[in-house]
């Protein structure tokens, strides 16, 4: 076959060899694309295996395996804090006008929706803006230096000036979105997001390089000045420009908003399985560092005397001063190229020339290599293909539509537990897992059908709705704790499937996947949640009969005029909400001093424990 002779050449012609080129050909399509594929498949499954106990996922019904999506749905888009409106008398015209801008919402319900939204169109049209740069060049025949001052005025066009002015004017309104929101929020509820984190970052790195470049044409720190900066930075400050473009990443918000749509779906799809492989890819990736640092020490040991350099002459001149193991930081170098497979094979000659030609020994420099590539070109890349394929099976079994995923049926799609948990988080902002009873109607009004309440449903329908999630409260607080309500929902709509609701016995989930839930929800383990207060249902029941008596009587008071009797009836009634108020208000408080007495005494058992095992 036409080859070259010594590396870097260009190949020659030797005759026509057919059968070699045969031979050649079922080695790719046999060695490369066949067995590295089943490789890659049996990694997969290795890993299936071990992230999850087979014996005990065989003896778990199909109920139990779809109420585990569930699950890891409510861990993936379990609710945050949301912002507070500030109390008009404490916080001032100033922050309440602030605050007002940027929550700002067409439904009117302060949700900050339409402001996010029309700071999200600015970035992309900044975004565009950005793009339409480009470089002017010389004219045909005439030479300039690169970095010289003539090839900087040749930049200096008319719509480079308009693109400027543009940039600044975007640019000055980020920094007033950041204050307008710092001023809001205040600096501790505006530090708490990530996202606005991101936002300063970005925003200061924006105003350092206007405050290097000027702003609008005018100059705001004086040329002399900022090129001293230059020569006494190891950096140019210009090049801080370059931060404008993350400002893209804001867009996520917009499209994790836009997810009810079809077409946005996919992207967002793929969003949230790079997000979720993250910690994952992580753990995977010190492994390997682990590995590679293991085997940098023993190169540096088996191959760190070879020398380089001038009057050393290699084969194929791969093992070099810039490729080689004389110290760990160079062995480390080298061996990620060998995991990339970046001419690996020129090095391992390289180095078993170098074993031959200068230490005198046998060449096994191939032995290294080959185990080397083995457990990290193949395994750990495919470890990650594993995750990315597992996590990505995950999300669109759970954002696609029933019967398009393999699946006949499903409890709960992505979309469902994404309104579950964005509702929630408006009815509990400072994310206390807990809100009162008489919230979770109004709650499944918002969430919508067929998880909450359709539209138009009168009081009978949604008790009748509460009945079937069979939704647990405590006793004297009356509250419901985030995990309950997901988990009912859930369980209702698996009732309204007419499934068997044996097949989702809880008993049967538990190990890691609660230890895991007890992580992302600390206050499952609250006091409150041992002392049931019986089903919401039955209340919401209870109080449902009550209004329709009271309303017979008020009714019965209007046709013999009695108006007189309706105004007592409602001040008793009002007098009767006080009484309970106020006798719950001292149970709670009568049930905080029992905990604190108990807990006292615990700590008390503990010190004389201790004093005990002392002596």
């Amino acid at each position: 076959m036409d080859s070259p002779n010594q590396p870097g050449n260009a190949p020659t012609e030797r005759g026509k060899n057919w059968p070699m080129v045969l031979v050649v050909f079922l080695v790719i399509i046999i060695g490369n694309f066949l067995l590295m594929n089943l490789l890659v498949c049996g990694v997969v499954v290795v890993y299936e295996r071990l992230k999850t106990d087979s014996k005990h996922n065989e003896e778990m019904t199909r109920g139990q395996r779809e109420l585990l999506d569930v699950i890891q749905l409510m861990i993936r888009t379990r609710p945050g804090k949301r912002y507070v409106m500030p109390d008009p008398l404490d916080a001032g015209p100033l922050r309440m006008t602030c605050w007002k801008i940027v929550m700002f919402d067409l439904a009117g319900d302060y949700r900050g929706t339409t402001f996010e939204l029309v700071i999200s169109l600015c970035v992309l049209l900044n975004t565009m803006v950005m793009a339409a740069y480009f470089f002017t060049g010389p004219k045909s025949g005439e030479f300039i230096l690169v970095g010289s001052e003539e090839i900087e005025a040749l930049q200096q066009t008319w719509w480079k000036e308009q693109l400027d002015l543009i940039n600044d004017g975007f640019a000055a309104l980020f920094f007033l979105e950041m204050c307008l929101k710092f001023i809001a929020f205040g600096a501790r509820d505006y530090w708490e997001d990530n996202w606005n984190k991101f936002d300063l970052i970005v925003v200061w790195s924006g105003a350092l390089n206007t405050a290097v470049e000027g702003f609008m044409g005018f100059e705001v720190i004086p040329t002399q000045y900022t090129t001293a900066i230059s020569e006494s930075m190891s950096f140019d400050p210009k090049t801080l420009r370059v931060l404008r473009v993350a400002r893209l990443v804001r867009v996520i918000r917009l499209l994790k908003g836009l997810a009810k749509y079809e077409r946005v779906q996919a992207i967002t799809q793929l969003m949230d399985t790079l997000q979720n492989c993250i910690k994952h890819i992580i753990n995977v990736f010190f492994l390997w560092l682990i590995v590679t640092v293991t085997f940098a020490l023993m190169a540096l040991s088996l191959f760190g005397t070879l020398p380089y350099g001038q009057g050393v002459n290699y084969v194929y001149g791969v093992y070099n001063e810039h490729t080689n193991f004389s110290s760990f930081t160079q062995a480390i170098t080298a061996l990620f190229k060998v995991a990339t497979l970046d001419n690996w094979t020129w090095l391992m000659r390289d180095v078993m020339q170098g074993q031959r030609k200068y230490l005198g020994s046998f060449p096994y420099a191939w032995v290294f290599f080959v185990l080397y590539l083995i457990i990290t070109a193949f395994l750990f890349l495919n470890i990650f293909t594993a995750i990315v394929m597992d996590q990505y099976a995950f999300t669109a079994r759970v954002t696609s539509k029933p019967g398009t995923n393999g699946l006949p049926r499903q409890i709960m799609t992505f979309n469902q537990a994404s309104t579950i948990s964005e509702e929630w988080s408006y009815m509990d902002p400072k994310k206390t897992d807990f809100i009162d009873d008489f919230r979770i109607r109004k709650l499944l009004a918002k969430i919508g059908a067929p998880v909450g309440f359709r539209e138009g449903a009168d009081r009978a329908i949604q008790v009748r709705h509460l009945r079937r999630m069979e939704l647990r409260m405590t006793n004297h607080s009356r509250q419901v704790h985030y995990v309950d309500f997901f988990i009912s929902c859930a369980v209702m709509r698996y009732r309204t499937s007419r499934k068997p609701i044996a097949d989702i016995d809880m008993t049967a989930l538990r190990g890691k996947l609660t230890l895991e839930i007890e992580m992302k929800f600390p206050t499952i383990n609250d006091e409150r949640l041992l002392d049931s207060g019986g089903l919401l249902s039955a209340v919401q029941a209870l109080e449902y009969l009550q209004s329709l008596y009271r309303g017979r009587i008020i009714k019965k008071m209007k046709a013999k005029g009695d108006w007189e009797g309706i105004k007592n009836y409602s001040e008793n009634r009002i007098h009767q909400l006080e009484q309970q108020a106020l006798k719950r208000q001292q149970e709670e408080e009568e049930a905080n001093r029992k905990n604190s007495k108990s807990k006292g005494k615990d700590k008390k058992g503990k010190k004389d424990k201790k004093k005990k095992k002392k002596k």
